[in-house]
């Protein structure tokens, strides 16, 4: 997962998505919030699709991704992400 630094002193809101394969969809949920998204190709389509409808600009708000034996992780972060 790439590292973020916050661009001011304020605290920054983020949310963290995790992708499942089930019963031949990729399903995204984030903790806390009811809206999911799905698809049948990819985790990260699933994954952007989710953010977009929680109001995040998957392309600005990224922030990483991890792989594991249960599905992915996703991280997306109000505000600019720095490398």
């Amino acid at each position: 997962m790439q590292d973020h630094q916050p661009t001011s002193g304020a605290a920054e809101a983020s949310t963290t998505i995790t992708v499942r394969y089930t019963q031949g969809t990729y399903v995204a949920r984030a903790k806390g919030h009811k809206a999911t998204a799905s698809c049948v190709h990819c985790t990260d389509t699933a994954a952007k699709s989710l953010a977009r409808k929680l109001g995040y600009d998957p392309e600005q708000h990224w922030a990483g991704t991890t792989h594991g034996p249960k599905g992915s992780v996703y991280l997306f972060v109000r505000g600019e992400v720095q490398a």
